[in-house]
């Protein structure tokens, strides 16, 4: 081990011979190397019995963003950020997902509400040889799209339109009839 302080430059810890392993500047703290932090589970105070705390000194409101990059490339500008987005003016946080590719601020691809609302930018695939839940709302814009290799029984491909009152009544809309043809609209009850 060894440290070198330098007046004005900041100090380095080294490893061996000449590894620098952390090194403090006027700017902040640059480490080579895993960052460990190991302590209890929490029940409460995320915040400041967290893990780790990004917290900013000051605030934007409707617009900042308090983040950590995931960088893809040894030059700046390209990775995953995610963060917590200031919504207004009292705190109310979201979380934010942005790509950048040599961009300085990206484009946001994902943003949950502090209600819960998930907002996604461009294309959901779900690819599911189960069954995918979704509670409560599902709003499309433009266009929805099912794509079905063969129309099966009927019953489990399409779309299936279920009242789940005491009548238990299901109507699935397919392209095709069972053990018919793949092309006519259908609507079965």
């Amino acid at each position: 081990w060894g440290i070198r302080i330098v007046e004005g430059a900041g100090t380095t810890l080294f490893y061996g011979a000449s590894v620098e392993t952390l090194t403090t500047t006027s700017t902040g703290v640059n480490v080579t190397g895993i960052i460990k932090a190991e302590k209890a589970q929490i029940t409460n105070q995320a915040d400041t019995d967290s893990f780790l705390r990004i917290h900013p000194s000051a605030t934007t409101n409707s617009g900042g963003y308090t983040n950590m990059i995931f960088g893809t490339d040894t030059a700046n500008n390209y990775g995953v950020a995610i963060g917590g987005l200031r919504e207004g003016t009292d705190g109310t946080p979201s979380f934010s997902m942005r790509m950048l590719s040599d961009s300085i601020y990206g484009t946001e691809v994902l943003n949950i509400s502090a209600t819960g609302v998930a907002t996604f930018t461009g294309t959901i695939n779900v690819t599911n040889a189960g069954t995918s839940t979704f509670s409560g709302a599902v709003n499309v814009d433009n266009m929805l799209t099912i794509n079905i290799d063969d129309i099966s029984t009927g019953e489990n491909r399409g779309l299936k339109l279920y009242n789940e009152n005491s009548s238990g009544q299901q109507w699935n809309l397919t392209a095709g009839r069972a053990g018919q043809e793949n092309t006519s609209f259908v609507i079965r009850d």
